[in-house]
């Protein structure tokens, strides 16, 4: 048995394999072993590399969450970006810069505001000349109401 797998974390498949067939392969043609001890050995060996399937792609699934997470905390405007990189010398200088990207965010404000435009309702009373048999003057009042 090579004893290298224990210093690798996680040992490679192919590797891991290799020693469990070995190591099942000495635990089965071994006289002094009962069947039960066999058989928890080789279940114990298939047990390990299923967990070290599973640790594999866990770390994959962990270091693209991670990385997405990143992609999500770099900051594309706003004050940070507009002074990244930059030494503070003069507080003039920064008051200015952090000046103008206020401005940038509120006019995409302000133009968001403008493509949204609210609903009007326009009510119009229409008046028929109601018949002069109708005594009841809430059948001959209409209200139409139109969206514009």
């Amino acid at each position: 048995l090579d004893l290298s797998l224990l210093n690798s974390s996680p040992p490679e498949r192919t590797e891991l394999r290799q020693a469990n067939a070995v190591f099942n392969a000495e635990i089965q043609d071994s006289e002094h072993l009962r069947t039960l001890v066999k058989r928890y050995a080789q279940r114990m060996t298939s047990a390990f590399e299923t967990t070290q399937s599973d640790l594999i792609t866990t770390r994959k699934r962990l270091a693209f969450a991670e990385q997405l997470l990143h992609t999500r905390k770099v900051r594309k405007i706003g004050k940070r970006v507009a002074l990244k990189g930059k030494f503070v010398f003069s507080t003039q200088e920064v008051l200015q810069i952090a000046n103008e990207a206020e401005e940038a965010i509120a006019a995409k404000k302000r133009n968001k505001e403008r493509q949204i435009q609210p609903i009007t309702i326009e009510v119009e009373n229409i008046e028929d000349e109601a018949p002069s048999s109708v005594s009841s003057e809430c059948e001959s009042d209409c209200i139409v109401v139109a969206a514009r």
